[in-house]
């Protein structure tokens, strides 16, 4: 820096040595031979940007997140026993298959939807899964439901069986997101094979001298029980819904109650309407209002949420903040940096089985709602 003369005056030494350094990084600056100034210590640090294009450094970039959210598996275990279907006489079976098939096409982009079927032919069919749980599977589980109902029902009601399977399957998984069974049924478990300690038939039909096979027709109410507190003990709740069964209520309130719910009753239903309801129910329940983000955006004073164009204000925010009520919205938490949970009204709205779109943005100011 030739030409530049600093003169001795009679400051203090410690002053001038302040002046000076601050007179040199101003003429370093200008002269471009120095680093730029750092930003305030509350400006948000520069976390990279949407398109990978450079930003200077203490610069800072809009950065939009994205959101995943992790689908539930809920594997339905639908009973096709005779009683679902007799020719010309009853069937709950088609409007059972309607209701089902209805609750799964609405939430299937928020819920990995299964079918296990259990059941049919002569005597006690133990089922399988038919439909492994997964997302966008309602054409999977419609085309395993259709069919002439004399072919697809007839048989016990092995629902022992066809749970212990269901444990099997989610004892196989490797996921880490929750797992539920959905049990659809119209009659009492009634394939028993001298299980859990009974040592006697304890006949469900109106004959049971006669079985199209041993033990078809006894009750196997412990047994039933024992399978669904397997499940709960690999955290996989069940949920019990009887179709016009009042005469069953005990056991199936037996069966509700080791599905670890908080139910103490199963849950009945009579027609289509009413299955329809309680599968949607469900449903809404076990949408998630957790996102895990592509971005930590550590500080939730920064993040904006939009939930269909309309803003989400955080669980802090007052009225007084900003104009908008939370009680009215909904708000969201921030959890360990990378995790937004969406409560109250914006959560509902999350549940109601329609597309939503949820944007959410890193800002380079403190959010404030309009």
């Amino acid at each position: 820096m030739k030409g530049l003369t600093l003169r001795h005056t009679d400051f203090p030494a410690r002053t001038l040595r302040l002046g000076l350094a601050a007179f040199l990084a101003g003429i370093w600056a200008l002269a471009g031979c120095g680093p730029d100034a750092p930003p305030p210590p509350s400006t948000p640090r520069d976390l990279g940007t949407d398109t990978g294009s450079p930003v200077q450094p203490g610069g800072c970039e809009v950065v939009t997140v994205t959101a995943a959210r992790e689908a539930p598996e809920v594997l339905v275990l639908l009973d096709r026993s005779g009683s679902m279907f007799i020719p010309n006489a009853l069937d709950r079976w088609t409007p059972a298959v309607a209701a089902i098939n209805d609750a799964v096409g609405s939430y299937e982009g928020g819920i990995a939807f299964g079918l296990g079927l259990f059941g049919a032919g002569f005597g006690c069919n133990e089922g399988s899964v038919r439909v492994i749980p997964g997302v966008a599977t309602a054409s999977a589980i419609a085309s395993q439901l259709s069919g002439d109902p004399a072919l697809l029902t007839g048989g016990g009601t092995p629902t022992a069986a066809m749970l212990e399977r269901a444990a099997s399957y989610f004892g196989t998984r490797t996921t880490t997101v929750p797992g539920y069974v959905v049990l659809v049924t119209d009659g009492a478990p009634n394939c028993n094979p001298v299980r859990g300690g009974r040592t006697e038939c304890l006949c469900t039909f109106q004959d049971c001298s006669d079985p199209a096979s041993p033990w078809l027709g006894c009750l196997d109410d412990r047994g039933t029980i024992s399978a669904i507190e397997r499940l709960a003990e690999q955290n996989v709740a069940t949920w019990v819904i009887g179709y016009d069964t009042p005469q069953l209520a005990a056991t199936l309130d037996a069966m509700a109650v080791a599905g670890d719910t908080g139910r103490t009753a199963y849950i009945p239903v009579e027609d289509q309407a009413t299955l329809a309801s309680a599968l949607e129910g469900i449903s809404a329940e076990l949408v998630t209002c957790t996102y895990s983000l592509s971005f930590t955006p550590e500080d939730p004073a920064f993040v904006r949420v939009l939930l269909d164009g309309d803003p989400v204000p955080h669980s802090s925010q007052t009225v007084s903040d900003g104009g908008i009520d939370p009680a009215l919205t909904g708000s969201f938490v921030l959890q360990a940096g990378n995790r937004v949970l969406l409560e109250g009204a914006a959560c509902l709205r999350l549940q109601d089985g329609l597309p939503h779109d949820l944007t959410i943005t890193r800002e380079c100011e403190p959010v404030i709602f309009e």
